[in-house]
């Protein structure tokens, strides 16, 4: 801005030092008139003085529309210098605003890098804890499995003992003629294991002893399925015999308690001496 307005008034100078030339030249131009009159000049100098002055004086016109016209150019420049000056301070100060924003935003990321690194280091350090966790709870499993296998073994073990327990008793009642009894011990023994054939047959003779027949022959039908069950062919065959006869209503549908028990026909294979 300062060196604008030195040529400024450099300007306006120049202008001025124009002007007293073109005075001098009129200076002079009055001089050879006076000396035309005084000295008696000979006509024909006048019409080149004149010519002289009109062409200063053109010149001049000149010299003072450039001057004008660098006067105008000059302010237009130094306008546009002072807005570019003005956009320029604003385009730092905007680059300095983004600038602070970049450096900001550099901060988030690298923050969020460092918390996403240690979030998948928990990850991993999870997945590792919950593969170790899932193996003892297969191996766990497999232990608890062998546990149950083993008592189930075991449970069914004691109720087939238990069962069978019954079932001798039942059948000791049995020869002694307490009927009731026997038929509560060979009841307990269906409760311990309820696909115990021998059980349902031993209660069914019970109940046809002591006139039950609808109930013995339910029993036998029982003892019929289970039989075939186990594969067990002749003793099915025996069930299912005495129960189709026991549903005739066969009168000879009787036993001796004592000497041709259900198990002495069973070892015979044969029926016959549970109707003699």
């Amino acid at each position: 801005m300062p060196s604008e307005i030195k040529d400024q008034t450099h300007l306006k100078e120049s202008t001025q030092f124009n002007w007293m030339d073109a005075l001098s030249g009129v200076g002079v131009l009055a001089g050879t008139a006076a000396s035309i009159a005084t000295q008696q000049i000979t006509i024909a100098a006048a019409p080149l003085s004149v010519a002289l002055l009109l062409q200063i004086f053109s010149r001049q016109q000149k010299v003072n529309a450039l001057v004008e016209a660098n006067l105008l150019l000059a302010d237009a420049m130094a306008s546009a210098s002072s807005n570019l000056s003005i956009t320029t301070e604003d385009f730092r100060q905007v680059s300095q605003g983004h600038q602070k924003q970049i450096d900001e935003l550099t901060k988030v990321s690298q923050i969020q890098q460092k918390e996403t690194l240690e979030l998948k280091e928990m990850v991993d350090e999870n997945e590792v804890c919950l593969a170790k966790h899932t193996w003892q709870l297969e191996a766990f499993d497999g232990i608890l499995q062998s546990v149950k296998e083993i008592s189930a073994v075991s449970t069914t073990e004691v109720q087939a003992l238990s069962a069978e327990a019954h079932l001798i008793r039942g059948k000791h009642h049995e020869k002694l003629g307490h009927l009731e009894i026997a038929i509560e011990e060979y009841t307990q023994a269906i409760y311990q294991m309820d696909t115990y054939a021998d059980a349902y047959l031993h209660r069914a003779l019970a109940k046809a002893e002591l006139g039950r027949n609808q109930s013995a022959v339910v029993d036998l039908n029982m003892a019929t399925k289970y039989f075939f069950e186990e594969g067990d062919l002749k003793k099915y065959q025996i069930a299912k015999d005495m129960a189709s006869r026991l549903h005739q209503g066969d009168d000879a549908f009787t036993f001796d308690l004592e000497k041709d028990t259900a198990d002495e026909a069973l070892e015979l294979g044969s029926v016959s001496g549970l109707f003699d």
